[in-house]
């Protein structure tokens, strides 16, 4: 028999199990995530807890260092203020140094200038009184010779004047034979009047060479006074010449001392380039060097046409652009830092004792050392067709010929274009080549040659014999009958 309340208890559970199918189960939260209740409470504890103790030990640890750095910092400060403040002193007396340098040479040359002008006015001096000198002693000898001739027309004229100057020359005769001088004293006032013309012409050949050596104490006066020379560092002078500004290396003692005897190199050839271009021509310079000739064109063209400079050593490369820049001629020249040849290579560049002097060629003094590696270029592959060049001129240094070779379409297309070329004897024994075949590869070109007066610039006719016993000349060459021949004066 079932007893009642066990039925009751079953059916409450079956109940219970009918409305627990019949409802979805909840989602039981994951066995792994903890109750986060006591943990944050902990967390909390913990932080007002150790915060203290955390700002206490900060304070204990980091504050110390903060303070050494602190100090640290400070001391660099100070440290680097007083490498400044050294620094700035010794500036100071760098500066100091160099303004007193710069007043000792003006100093210098103050004192050497002023030697230079009373040397000068000295020799003017010395030259005006000789110059007066002569030219009383010519106006004595002429009032002589005048009252020479008067003399001897009261003597021709006047019998009483003749008898005189027969018994002042042991003439006994009576004076009635005295109609006329007597045959012995004819050869004696001949001889008088030759030794009053020779007088003459003695002190008008003095007065003239008085006059002479004065013009030239003046010219070289004011030679001396425009011409400058002053050292602007790195090596480099600045020196005053006949065709401008240029800068130099203070160790071509060569050229250095040309510059300042003389202002010029090779100033017939620079005559000539000054009397051959006007205004917007174009030139042309292979070798430039130091830019000589190419301040000469630039100066003849008046800053107005074109100018293409080659210059393979580098260090005369750059003072040449400096000095076309100082001269106001950078608008109108292209520097080209290479060698002009017949074809676009790298070949060595030997290096002769002045910077004239180097080649492609190499010297006979020349050490294995003593070359740079350079590029050679063609004129023809440089210069536009349509340039109409007036003026070549070739410095090479016995690569002449090649030069020519690889500017033949230029040469061609220029009627009127002028060459001007150094011939040397030494360049052609070091090229092995003869002189009759390099003159032969000018005359290919149909151009005739002068050689170029070194101090006139004047073109003078000179055979092949003449030109082979000079060590060097310049040689201007053009086509007969072109516009360049109008342009120069010829020395027959």
């Amino acid at each position: 028999m079932v007893e009642p309340g066990r039925n009751r208890i079953d059916a409450q559970v079956a109940v219970a199990t009918a409305r627990a199918r019949a409802q979805p189960p909840e989602p039981s939260a994951p066995e792994s995530q903890p109750r986060k209740g006591p943990r944050r409470f902990l967390l909390r504890l913990l932080k007002r807890v150790l915060q203290p103790l955390l700002s206490r030990l900060r304070r204990y640890f980091v504050e110390p260092l903060r303070q050494e750095m602190l100090v640290w910092h400070n001391e660099d400060r100070a440290h680097a203020s007083e490498q400044f403040l050294k620094l700035q002193r010794q500036i100071d007396d760098a500066c100091g140094a160099i303004r007193a340098a710069q007043q000792s040479e003006r100093d210098e040359m103050r004192i050497i200038y002023t030697g230079l002008v009373d040397h000068i006015h000295a020799a003017a001096s010395a030259s005006s009184r000789e110059f007066e000198d002569a030219r009383a002693g010519v106006d004595a000898a002429l009032a002589h010779l005048d009252a020479t001739q008067k003399r001897l027309v009261e003597i021709l004229e006047n019998p009483g004047q003749r008898h005189a100057f027969a018994l002042e020359h042991g003439n006994k005769e009576a004076p009635g034979q005295l109609q006329a001088p007597p045959a012995g004293q004819a050869p004696v006032l001949q001889d008088t009047i030759a030794q009053l013309q020779a007088q003459f012409s003695a002190q008008m050949q003095a007065l003239q060479n008085a006059s002479m050596q004065l013009a030239r104490v003046e010219n070289y006066a004011f030679a001396s006074a425009r011409r400058v020379a002053l050292p602007c560092g790195d090596g480099e002078m600045l020196v005053k010449t006949e065709a401008g500004y240029i800068l130099c290396s203070d160790s071509d003692l060569s050229v250095l001392s040309t510059l300042v005897d003389t202002g010029d190199l090779e100033r017939g050839t620079r005559l000539l380039i000054e009397s051959l271009l006007r205004p917007g021509d174009v030139f042309v310079d292979v070798g430039a060097n130091i830019g000589m000739h190419t301040l000469a064109a630039g100066r003849a063209m008046a800053g107005q046409g074109t100018m293409i400079a080659f210059e393979p050593f580098g260090p005369t490369c750059r003072l040449l652009e400096k000095s076309v820049w100082i001269n106001g001629f950078g608008p109108i020249t292209r520097i080209h830092g290479c060698a002009v040849s017949d074809r676009e290579d790298s070949v060595p560049l030997y290096l002769g004792a002045s910077s004239g002097h180097h080649s492609l060629l190499a010297l006979n003094h020349a050490a294995a050392s003593d070359q740079v590696q350079v590029r050679t270029v063609r004129l023809d592959d440089v210069i536009e067709p349509q340039l109409g060049v007036s003026l070549l001129k070739i410095d090479a240094e016995g690569a002449e010929l090649e030069v020519l070779a690889g500017a033949a379409a230029t040469i061609h297309g220029n009627p009127d274009i002028a060459i001007i070329a150094e011939f040397g004897p030494s360049h052609l024994h070091r090229s092995g080549q003869l002189a009759t075949a390099w003159l032969a590869a000018f005359e290919a070109f149909g151009f005739e040659y002068r050689a170029i007066d070194p101090s006139s610039g004047a073109l003078v006719r000179c055979s092949l014999d003449e030109l082979q016993a000079l060590d060097s000349t310049n040689l201007f060459f053009a086509r007969p009958g072109s516009a360049a021949w109008t342009k120069v004066k010829e020395s027959v």
